[in-house]
């Protein structure tokens, strides 16, 4: 595991952001993977005004790259500003592949908690169906979940992703799109048995 992703799982956010830099200094020239990655960290740390303004930055190398809307779904999520939000989703499905089982539940958060919830079961469904065919993370099919608000789907979904050591259990301690889960007790035990919690 890259030490910027174990720092960051550990919400040493400021450390894993000289580490990016350090990174760059070494290989100058991938600067998309610089802001993509201080996107990604700065969502994480709640920080989504510079999460959107790194968004941007990517959008300028390259207007056709998913994962940055994704990102600007989330952080105009977290904001409050849904149409932002479902119109960056729109854009991301749009450019994506309809299989991608990570953009699925991703999005399928986005419209959860930005109240389009048929669009947010349909992508739901998707996902559930995909899984009848094929390996799906089911850390993806809980956020989802957590994004409708139905914590009792989400848990179990979190504890089949543990079951089946779900490399994504690494953000547990801190990702957002979980954070309607933390004050139910299931959460500290979750992290307690994945070992982010003694």
């Amino acid at each position: 595991m890259p030490y910027k992703m174990l720092l960051e799982a550990n919400n040493r956010f400021d450390e894993a952001i000289a580490e990016i830099n350090h990174l760059q200094k070494i290989d100058p020239l991938n600067i998309r993977f610089r802001h993509l990655a201080l996107g990604w960290l700065n969502l994480y740390a709640h920080r989504h005004d510079e999460s959107i303004s790194q968004c941007k930055k990517v959008l300028e190398l390259d207007p056709n790259s998913v994962q940055p809307y994704v990102m600007l779904g989330w952080n105009y999520a977290f904001k409050g500003m849904h149409a932002e939000a479902i119109a960056a989703s729109d854009k991301a499905i749009s450019l994506s592949d309809a299989t991608n089982k990570v953009l699925l539940g991703q999005i399928a958060y986005i419209y959860g908690v930005s109240g389009n919830q048929p669009q947010a079961r349909k992508l739901l469904r998707r996902l559930i169906e995909l899984s009848k065919q094929g390996y799906v993370d089911h850390y993806y099919i809980a956020m989802a979940y957590a994004g409708l608000g139905e914590k009792d789907l989400a848990f179990e979904y979190l504890a089949r992703a543990y079951e089946e050591r779900s490399p994504s259990m690494i953000g547990l301690k801190i990702d957002p799109f979980l954070d309607n889960l933390r004050s139910d007790s299931r959460y500290t035990e979750l992290l307690r048995k994945v070992g982010l919690e003694k």
